[in-house]
Formats: structure tokens, C-alpha cells, sequence
């Protein structure tokens, strides 16, 4: 799956690794032409310079949407 963003700590990937119908399943960041961090809720509410706007420009709930977009396109390939 490529998503345009980096994963903040592996979170967000764990969960796609986790929760793919597949036994191999591959996740590439910073594709599709844009770059910057994808923190969780958690993450924004500790800060820290991957929540700061300019490294992130996505909303506080943002990963689970993506996140969640991504593993729904997943169950479309079974």
C-alpha cells in the first residue's frame, strides 16, 4: 500500500501489517507525491515537531481515517 505520508513510530503500519487479510503485506511511505508525518490522536496529544503544522498537515483524527481508507482498499484485492 502506498500512502503519502511517513508513519509516525510504526503505528499506523503495525496496524495495516496487523489487520491485512494477506500473509505478505507491504507498506511504502511517502508516495504518490507529497511527504510529511501522519500522527495519531495520541501522538498530537503529546506534540512534538511531527504534529507541528509544517511537518503535519493533516487533522488530529486523520491516521484512523487513512488508516482505516487503506485496509478497506485492502478487502477490495481478496
Amino acid at each position: 500500500m502506498g500512502h503519502p505520508v511517513s508513519l509516525t513510530h510504526g503505528a499506523s503500519a503495525g496496524k495495516i501489517l496487523t489487520w491485512s487479510p494477506f500473509a505478505r503485506t507491504f507498506t511504502m511511505s511517502l508516495a504518490n507525491g507529497t511527504y510529511g508525518y501522519l500522527p495519531t490522536a495520541a501522538h498530537h496529544e503529546l506534540g512534538g515537531y511531527e504534529t507541528w503544522l509544517g511537518t503535519s498537515r493533516v487533522e488530529v483524527e486523520a491516521e484512523s481515517k487513512i488508516v482505516t481508507a487503506l485496509l478497506e482498499m485492502i478487502e477490495t484485492l481478496k
